[in-house]
């Protein structure tokens, strides 16, 4: 090979410059995009405010063991990530920048892992390519923008996982310990979440005959071995001796072989001891001070009953996964049915084809069982998507070969073209009919997603493969960014839970009402309050605790507002009228904010009189919160 091919080669696959400079512009795309617009955007959905609220009552309490929101136990997760969450808001600040930040940052890691596993499967340029996909998925970039368990434990799954790959191909006690202690943190995260996830993955493996030599490394000291030990003769010669000295000899011969057995078996399983070490001192805590709660709420609600039954109206159609992540995943997702038939094609001459191919389908036939189906749940197997197709555009661009004579190639381009086009228009839909704040960015996302869309079909079209993924880097990069830093802020001011809670923290500062949730109580409401706050039950409620404050304040439906106008011993003050969006209905709501306080002559609930003057966040620690 003459010179100028040989740099050209090197050149490609990326042996031409130190490694750590690609490593971090990685990273820094992936952490620009991860951050964007995280300090200016409020905490989404139910589970965000809670993770963040949880977070927020461990400091405040000092309880680092037993997690609580608006002081009630929350048994939902294990307690990691609020030890992670601690550090990023004591980094970030006590906000939603902070309690983004560790996702952020294990997002982060998790696309630098696999540009360095991806380098070690399939070579320099694959691994890049692998990174830069996953660090431009929507998924991914969504996941590691919430303040929630999914970005953790999915670093913890890729260093598992790539830990079992190396240790296929040789022994190494790091190695070991890395596995066991990764596994431990995945445990300490999501439960039983984590090794599921890796065993479907390592069945899979196994069934289509790829490396299995590092779970055997890992699993196999488990199991009790008396291989050459002399204690088996010696029992059967007590035995055959009979008389009294063999009555002493057998309990004698059977206690010094379990002894011996039982030592044997923890000099070589230290690594699963590390595990247990790691992670069952905090499951022993929790299950004493709960006595035994945590387990039926985590375990048996969250973990049995999710899988048997389609809880809190997440369920989902055959296929629930597949269709949800050709959006979620794009563009990546348009190119995976080409990369799977070349990955499959090759799984018998390239071992770490089958590895990735297990990692993809085994954890997708598990979650197809499940009774319930949420879309995150599959994102332990989006990087080994990411991982086959760094290695189908390296190997489309090194045979020279167009996407379209490359099986299932056509079928790629059109999702690409196709779902591109969708999501342009979509854009631009929401250009024309969104409010005057949001309608800009969904005009700048739509022109960026159609031109790079267009311009990346035209390269695969005509051969150019790495160009064509270069455009589509750039264009999702600017998506993501316009999304994360532009649109989700702009979204703020029409959002309903933010609007309540300012609208209650501002009668509490003025009139000194206490501020109490009735059926409109999204977690968003008690995180903005910032401390936890009493949820009305109805009119009784009401009763009891205006006439132990003096005065409360609350967002009513229309209804609730009627009911407690008719109650003889309260008077209810209108203050206002809240109207914005409501993301857990999906819809727009408008709710009345009012002052409740007790008539005059109302004597309080122990008989005495009723304090004159409300004091806030100050009397509610004399209530007891439900």
């Amino acid at each position: 090979m003459d010179a100028p091919a040989t740099t050209a080669k090197a050149s490609q696959d990326g042996r031409g410059r130190p490694p750590w400079r690609e490593a971090v512009l990685i990273g820094l795309l992936a952490l620009t995009l991860n951050l964007a617009g995280n300090g200016r955007a409020s905490l989404w959905d139910r589970d965000e405010p809670r993770y963040a609220g949880c977070t927020r009552e461990m400091r405040q309490s000092g309880d680092l063991i037993h997690p609580t929101f608006n002081a009630e136990p929350r048994y939902h997760k294990p307690v990691l990530i609020y030890w992670l969450m601690l550090g990023g808001t004591a980094i970030g600040g006590d906000n939603p920048f902070g309690a983004r930040l560790a996702s952020s940052l294990a997002g982060t890691a998790s696309c630098l892992l696999i540009w360095g596993f991806g380098r070690r499967l399939f070579g320099p340029a694959q691994g890049r390519w692998a990174a830069l996909a996953l660090a431009t998925a929507p998924i991914m970039v969504a996941e590691s923008k919430l303040a929630t368990t999914d970005a953790a434990l999915l670093l913890w799954l890729i260093g598992a996982q790539w830990s079992v790959w190396e240790l296929s191909q040789r022994s190494s006690r790091w190695l070991t310990a890395a596995f066991w202690a990764c596994l431990a943190l995945a445990v300490l995260t999501k439960g039983p979440a984590g090794p599921v996830i890796l065993a479907s993955a390592g069945i899979m493996t196994w069934w289509w005959g790829g490396p299995t030599a590092g779970y055997r490394r890992l699993l196999g000291p488990i199991w009790p071995d008396a291989t050459g030990l002399d204690e088996g003769l010696r029992f059967r010669e007590a035995i055959a001796r009979g008389g009294l000295a063999g009555l002493v000899a057998v309990p004698a011969t059977m206690l010094a072989l379990t002894a011996r057995v039982t030592s044997r078996w923890f000099v070589r399983n230290w690594g699963f001891l590390l595990f247990l070490a790691i992670a069952a001192p905090w499951y022993v805590a929790i299950g004493i001070i709960s006595e035994g709660s945590y387990y039926s709420v985590a375990w048996g609600y969250h973990v049995l009953k999710r899988a048997t039954e389609a809880i809190e109206t997440h369920g989902g159609f055959p296929g629930y996964y597949v269709v949800l992540s050709l959006p979620l995943l794009y563009p990546w997702s348009a190119l995976l049915p080409a990369g799977l038939v070349g990955l499959w094609r090759q799984r018998k001459q390239m071992p770490a084809a089958g590895f990735v191919l297990g990692w993809i389908i085994g954890p997708l036939l598990l979650l197809e069982i499940m009774r319930t189906k949420i879309i995150h749940y599959y994102l332990p197997a989006y990087p080994a998507c990411a991982l086959a197709v760094g290695w189908l555009i390296v190997a489309l661009s090194r045979s020279e070969l167009n996407l379209r004579r490359w099986t299932l190639g056509s079928t790629s381009l059109g999702l690409l073209a196709g779902v591109g086009i969708a999501l342009s228009v979509g854009g631009l839909a929401g250009a024309v009919a969104l409010p005057g704040a949001l309608r800009w960015p969904c005009l700048a996302a739509a022109v960026v997603i159609g031109l790079g869309t267009v311009y990346a079909v035209d390269r695969l079209r005509n051969g150019a493969t790495e160009r064509a993924a270069a455009s589509l880097v750039g264009s999702w990069a600017a998506v993501l960014l316009i999304v994360g830093a532009w649109f989700l802020p702009s979204v703020e001011p029409y959002r309903l839970p933010q609007k309540v809670a300012k609208a209650l923290d501002r009668i509490e500062r003025t009139e000194g009402a206490v501020p109490v949730l009735a059926s409109f109580k999204p977690p968003g409401i008690i995180y903005s309050i910032g401390y936890p706050i009493p949820e009305l039950l109805g009119r009784v409620d009401a009763d009891n605790y205006a006439r132990r404050t003096g005065a409360l304040v609350s967002a009513l439906m229309p209804l609730e507002l009627e009911m407690l106008r008719n109650h003889p011993r309260l008077e209810v003050e209108e203050r206002g009228t809240v109207a914005g969006f409501n993301v857990e209905r999906f819809r727009n709501e408008e709710l009345k904010v009012v002052v409740i306080r007790p008539k005059p002559g109302t004597t309080s609930p122990d008989g005495g009189p009723v304090p004159t003057v409300a004091r806030g966040r100050e009397t509610l620690e004399s209530l007891r919160i439900k």
